[in-house]
Parts: C-alpha cells; structure tokens; sequence
C-alpha cells in the first residue's frame, strides 16, 4: 500500500517556491524527516560566518530542496565508509519532483508547504529589522531634512527590540 505525500518550501519574504518533491510512500512521518532536516540545517548556518553569503544561507527555497534531496537520498553509510552495494549510490523509485503540487500524486496525505521563515524565526526578524531600519530613515530623513544615518537608527531600534530572545520589547 503506498502512501504519497508531497511537499515544497516556500519563502514567504521574497514570495518563492521550490519545485515540489513527491514521495509514493513515506507518509505523513516525512513531515518529521524535513523538520530534522531543518534543524540540521539550523546548526550549520549558525556556523556560518557570513549570513546572506550563499543560496542556502539566504534559504533560497530552490536551493535549500536540492540540499534537501541530497540529504535525504545520501546512504547513512556514506557518512562512515565507502559504499559497497551499487544500489545505494542510486535514488530508487520512491522520490520525484515536479513543478508544482498538481504535477505529481499526493493523493493520501496531501500537500504540505514548509515556510522556511517558521523555522528561521532569527533570520526573518533580521529582515524585518533591516526593513523598518530602512523605512525609519526614510521619514527621519524627510521630517528633519537631513541623513541621520542607519547606525543612529539601528542603535534606537535595539533600544525596542532584543534580537538574542527574539522578544519585542514596546
């Protein structure tokens, strides 16, 4: 009996989709598997030392379903020693991708969009800091007549916002 499900990951801060990745029979437990995946993916950005300096860091939905089809079909085995059996260097018939969500059978459980920003809560205040540091100058700039400058600015706003706990603070 199979049981089909699909997904794709979407970005809703610049509005993007990835392509749709259809599994005949994982399930409703897949959902689990992309929610490792992402926390997984959470530790090695936060290793990284320059945020927006890739497609993955900048959680590209694109990118981030390929890196996520590479992990998923990768043999664990792999990860510890060489890979004998040839099979295991080939994704077998459980997994493919389509353009959307109509492009493939989910028939079972559905589709399922994962909005990367619900996992990246940090990156999404980011931008919505450096958004409202934009508009803020902005108006400082045509109320006073002059650039005030965005660190005078950023420095107001940290006054209001605590990025480390993620807590807005009014």
């Amino acid at each position: 009996m199979r049981d089909r499900i699909s997904i794709s990951f979407t970005n809703k801060i610049d509005g993007t989709e990835s392509v749709t990745l259809f599994s005949h029979s994982d399930g409703e437990g897949f959902l689990d598997v992309v929610k490792e995946y992402l926390c997984e993916l959470q530790l090695f950005l936060s290793k990284e030392t320059t945020w927006e300096a890739t497609p993955l860091a900048r959680l590209e939905p694109a990118t981030v379903m390929v890196d996520f089809i590479k992990w998923i079909t990768m043999p664990m085995e792999a990860e510890f020693e060489e890979v004998e059996e040839e099979n295991a260097l080939h994704i077998e018939n459980n997994y493919y991708v389509g353009k959307d969500q109509n492009d493939g059978d989910n028939s079972d459980n559905g589709h399922h969009q994962i909005e990367l920003s619900d996992y990246f809560p940090s990156k999404k205040r980011k931008e919505e800091v450096e958004k409202l540091e934009k508009e803020i100058h902005e108006i400082w700039e045509k109320v006073l007549g002059i650039d005030v400058g965005i660190s005078l600015i950023s420095r107001q706003l940290k006054h209001f916002i605590n990025l480390e706990n993620k807590e807005v603070k009014l």
